[in-house]
C-alpha cells in the first residue's frame, strides 16, 4: 500500500450515490483524507474559471463577476440581517434568469411561510416548483430535537445525513445547480462539539460531488461562543452585519466577503439594503464605524 502522503494516494471516506458508497477520490474531482480522525477536503481541479452569477443586486461588483461554480458558501449573520432573502435571490436569479434549477433546505420556516415571504419581493416561489426549477425540501419538523434520539426515535438518520441523503437525491431528480440551506446552525446544533466538523464535513461532501453551488446559512454566534463552522473548511464566506448608524440608535445593514476562495474579490465593508424586489448591494459605498457590529 502507497503512503498516506504519496501524491495521488488517499484513504478514502465515501459519499452516498445511487450507486450505494462512492470513494470521493473517484468523484467529482474532489480529494477526501481520512486520518486519524481528522478529515480535510483538497479540490484536485480548480473550478474557479467557471463563474455563475449571484443575482444579488451589486454583489458581484464585490465578487469581480460572481462566485466559482461548485464552491461552498457560509453566509453569516444575525436574526434581521436579511440572510434568508439574500440567499434567496441566488436561487431565484438562477432558475429564472440562468435555467439552473434550485434547491432549498428550511429547518426553521414552514414551506408556507417561505413561498408568502418571499413572494413579497416578487418571487414566486410556486411558479418555480410546478416547473421544477425549484425544490423545497422541508426539515422544520427535526427543529429543537436533541441529536441523541435515536433512529427509531426520529424516523429518519441523523439529521445531517438525512439532509445529504435527500439533497442528492433531488439535485439528481431536478438537475440542480444552486443550493441554499437555511440554517446549517440548525443542523449543526444538533450535535455535540466531537461530532459537529465530522457531520459538517460529510455534508460538504455530498454538495461537492452532487456539484452544487451552495449559500449554507450560518447565525453569528454571541461574542463569548466560536462560530459552528471555521470559515476554513468552506470555500467562501459572506459576512451580513447591523451595524449601529447615529446617535438615534439607527442600524443599517452591511455585507462584507472575508474569503472566496479562487478570486480576486473585494474586502471591505459595503452597506446594502432590503427593497420591494429583494437585496439591493451599494459596492460604490463604504462603511467606516469605530462600532463594533451587532451580532
Amino acid at each position: 500500500m502507497p503512503g498516506l502522503f504519496t501524491p495521488g494516494f488517499v484513504e478514502t471516506i465515501a459519499v452516498d450515490s445511487k450507486e450505494g458508497l462512492v470513494p470521493l477520490a473517484q468523484s467529482r474531482g474532489y480529494n477526501v483524507l481520512f486520518l486519524t480522525g481528522r478529515v480535510s477536503l483538497s479540490a484536485l481541479k480548480d473550478s474557479a474559471d467557471d463563474i455563475i452569477t449571484s443575482g444579488v443586486e451589486g454583489l458581484d461588483k464585490l465578487l469581480h463577476g460572481g462566485v466559482p461554480r461548485g464552491h461552498s458558501v457560509i453566509v453569516e449573520g444575525p436574526p434581521g440581517a436579511g440572510k434568508t432573502v439574500f440567499s434567496f435571490g441566488f436561487l431565484y436569479h438562477g432558475a429564472v434568469d440562468k435555467a439552473e434549477p434550485g434547491i432549498y433546505v428550511t429547518l426553521e420556516e414552514s414551506p408556507a411561510s417561505i413561498r408568502r415571504n418571499m413572494a413579497r419581493f416578487g418571487m414566486s416561489v410556486e411558479e418555480l416548483e410546478e416547473k421544477n426549477m425549484l425544490a423545497v425540501l422541508d426539515f422544520s419538523i427535526y427543529h429543537g430535537l436533541p441529536a441523541d434520539l435515536g433512529e427509531e426515535e426520529r424516523n429518519a438518520e441523523f439529521l445531517a445525513r438525512a439532509v445529504a441523503r435527500s439533497v442528492r437525491d433531488k439535485a439528481e431528480s431536478i438537475k440542480a445547480k444552486r443550493l441554499v440551506v437555511d440554517s446549517l446552525t440548525a443542523i449543526l446544533d444538533h450535535y455535540p462539539e466531537t461530532r459537529r466538523r465530522a457531520e459538517f464535513l460529510n455534508l460538504l461532501a455530498t454538495l461537492r460531488y452532487s456539484g452544487l453551488t451552495s449559500f449554507l446559512l450560518t447565525e453569528t454566534p454571541p461574542h463569548d461562543q466560536p462560530n459552528l463552522v471555521q470559515s476554513y473548511l468552506v470555500d467562501g464566506n459572506i459576512m451580513l452585519r447591523l451595524v449601529p448608524s447615529g446617535s438615534q440608535g439607527e442600524m443599517i445593514r452591511t455585507v462584507q466577503i472575508p474569503k472566496m476562495r479562487g478570486l480576486k474579490h473585494d474586502f471591505e465593508i459595503h452597506p446594502f439594503q432590503i427593497s420591494d424586489h429583494g437585496i439591493v448591494v451599494f459596492p460604490d459605498d463604504r462603511v467606516y464605524s469605530g462600532a463594533q457590529a451587532v451580532s
